[in-house]
């Protein structure tokens, strides 16, 4: 079953719990032995703490749009 994508590159979110706004910065799909690129559900988001840039991986079900 092939997933929806909630958010596109760019999106600014939050995940459900809270926490800092982050950016969406790239999707990961998977590649099926027949070359086909499918949506695996995690999105790469990016955000400052202080002045470093952090990054990780979150399930689209963990992240909602922030506002």
């Amino acid at each position: 079953m092939e997933l929806v994508e909630k958010f596109k590159i760019g999106d600014t979110v939050v995940l459900n719990s809270g926490g800092p706004k982050m950016t969406i910065a790239a999707k990961y799909m998977i590649q099926s032995p027949g070359g086909q690129k499918t949506f695996e559900g995690f999105y790469k988001c990016t955000w400052f703490s202080n002045e470093d840039l952090k990054e990780g991986k979150f399930h689209q079900d963990s992240l909602k749009e922030s506002k």
